[in-house]
């Protein structure tokens, strides 16, 4: 059913509303405390560690053919964090970005 209702969705959409959404988001930086970073700054690793092992077994429990696939690209995206700290871009470039893929 979810197959179903994501294509029903894609269908409902177009370019023209996807601009005219994102043309709606202020091209402004976040307040810093709305910041990825502020905010993983203020999370407690432990908690945080513990919260989605919970979640992600219960996910697993219902995709159990997706177990391998989603542990080995979480593992990769913190290894790449782990890599790059301070890798990302700004909202008015990803926005931009968005707008004008080419």
């Amino acid at each position: 059913m979810t197959n179903d209702y994501l294509r029903q969705r894609a269908r409902r959409g177009s370019r023209a509303k996807y601009d005219a959404a994102l043309a709606e988001v202020p091209d402004v930086e976040p307040e810093a405390h709305d910041c990825l970073e502020e905010a993983v700054a203020r999370l407690d690793p432990a908690e945080e560690a513990a919260l989605a092992e919970e979640g992600l077994a219960a996910d697993l429990e219902v995709w159990p053919e997706y177990a391998a696939e989603l542990a080995n690209e979480l593992d990769r995206r913190l290894e790449d964090r782990a890599v790059n700290p301070g890798l990302g871009r700004s909202w008015p470039e990803v926005k931009a970005r968005l707008l004008d893929p080419e």
